[in-house]
């Protein structure tokens, strides 16, 4: 089954094969396959960064430029040890048998929609039809929630968050997005923007809590927490205010190590001392 992938050209696309797959030997070792690829659009080194960019991989450039070609191989090879592609040229150059396995002969028509598709809708449209699958009764077109998720993609890219909100496509971004799917884009945008400020702080103001007065965190104190959200208190400033609305002891450290939350809690009983003023 090899593949010849050139999609830019109007000719058939052949799937070939090589090697001991065309003998009559009982054991094939390695199945041996032409594989050619070759851009579907002029602007398929763009492509291949946004592609790469959006896989939740740490590529270097040289890999991101030729990630395309390096992700069609991988779906072609489907994890399939035994699959060993060549190009065509190094089957010339050897001068070995061939045999044509599949004909593909796209019509205009298909060649057509190829042309048109946003290839950055790839990766959400694949989310998109694999949340559908999962959520039967919802009757909306994939491609029209694909790029609803992108406009609310491209808000979050664009705004000067302290921490990037919206990384790339990766771990199911879309399916995350569906939550606030029935609203414009920029009114989800703010949402998610919202919640995903709220987890964070939530998390980092729990930590302290949990690390350095060793309370657990439950609905009552994950209340107090959202007050001093809603208030812009920092995270460790947080914790202090609830611990002392609480009365909890600071949990002190045996080596005599004095931490960072300790150091505030000492700048902070200062700071009331001062505003308190002189004692008669």
């Amino acid at each position: 089954m090899g593949f010849k992938i050139s999609l830019l050209e109007q000719r058939r696309e052949d799937a070939l094969a090589f090697g001991s797959y065309l003998t009559d030997s009982n054991d094939h070792g390695d199945i041996d396959l032409v594989v050619e690829t070759a851009p579907r659009r002029e602007e398929h080194i763009d492509e291949s960064h946004y592609r790469a960019q959006n896989s939740g991989k740490s590529l270097d450039f040289p890999a991101s430029l030729t990630y395309g070609e390096t992700e069609v191989l991988q779906l072609l090879r489907a994890r399939k040890a035994r699959l060993s592609f060549a190009s065509r040229s190094t089957v010339d150059r050897m001068q070995t048998k061939t045999r044509v396995l599949f004909e593909w002969r796209p019509d205009a028509k298909r060649r057509a929609e190829m042309e048109a598709f946003d290839w950055r809708l790839h990766e959400p449209l694949r989310q998109v039809k694999e949340w559908l699958a999962s959520t039967p009764g919802i009757n909306v077109d994939p491609v029209e929630i694909s790029r609803w998720c992108q406009d609310v993609a491209a808000i979050l890219r664009n705004k000067n968050w302290q921490h990037r909100l919206f990384r790339d496509w990766s771990g199911n971004a879309a399916h995350d997005l569906m939550s606030y799917w029935g609203v414009t884009a920029s009114a989800a945008a703010a949402e998610k923007a919202h919640r995903m400020v709220w987890d964070e702080y939530r998390e980092r103001t729990s930590y302290y809590i949990v690390k350095y007065y060793e309370k657990p965190v439950n609905a009552l104190i994950e209340a107090q927490i959202h007050a001093q959200f809603a208030l812009g208190a920092d995270y460790m400033d947080a914790a202090i205010l609830i611990a002392k609305q609480a009365r909890w002891k600071l949990v002190e450290d045996s080596r005599g190590w004095v931490s960072p939350l300790k150091r505030r809690v000492i700048e902070m009983e200062e700071c009331d001392s001062e505003s308190a003023g002189p004692t008669e």
